[in-house]
């Protein structure tokens, strides 16, 4: 299932991600989700030492990760 075919309330901190857009081998995890700014989610992704990016609402075409 993809984030952007989920409600937004569905998207909780802790949520692996699997990018279906740049490098699909690459898994992260949502570590931050910014009430104020929008609903934005920050995910951190392997190989990073911080968060750089993420996305608003629901609008993004990442994999949800079942572990």
């Amino acid at each position: 299932m993809r984030i952007c075919d989920l409600p937004e309330e569905k998207i909780v901190v802790g949520m692996k991600v699997r990018s279906l857009v740049k490098d699909s081998t690459r898994i992260g995890e949502i570590v931050k989700i910014d009430f104020d700014d929008d609903r934005y989610a920050w995910i951190l992704w392997e190989g990073n030492d911080k968060p750089y990016g993420g996305f608003y609402g629901n609008n993004c075409k990442c994999e949800i990760v079942e572990e």
